[in-house]
């Protein structure tokens, strides 16, 4: 995030934005996370995991990238940007694999905010995804 310092300076924080949750398990205790703005190395280990997952369709300037497999599509994001509060600790993957679609939708659309993969993002990803011939 960035700011407006006074003498017209454009000013960043390093300090990724976190947003506290909570969840409830199947016996009623309460688990404390935290979602965490993702850092270079974390946005780019998505994007590549991302592109893995796409196909080339058509050719020259007709050729487009479109998914070949949604699995894990929420649930590999999430587990770059969900910690455990009690031990500031990335949630694994398999964790989150199990938690209600629900749950991984809202914290999902959450985090792309808190990362930057807002529509401004979609739209430059949807640009990135032509492919040249």
């Amino acid at each position: 995030m960035s700011e407006q310092a006074t003498n017209g300076t454009v000013r960043f924080s390093l300090k990724r934005t976190e947003w506290p949750f909570e969840l409830e398990d199947e016996a009623g205790q309460i688990k404390q996370y935290l979602l965490r703005e993702m850092d270079g190395r974390q946005r780019d280990a998505y994007m590549n995991l991302f592109r893995s997952k796409m196909e080339v369709v058509g050719q020259g300037e007709s050729a487009r990238m479109f998914p070949k497999d949604f699995t894990g599509q929420y649930a590999d994001f999430l587990a770059l940007s969900v910690y455990d509060a009690t031990n500031n600790q990335l949630v694994p993957l398999p964790v989150i694999q199990k938690w209600p679609a629900t749950v991984q939708e809202a914290l999902f659309r959450k985090s792309q905010e808190l990362s930057g993969f807002g529509a401004e993002q979609t739209a430059e990803s949807k640009n990135a995804l032509r492919v040249s011939g």
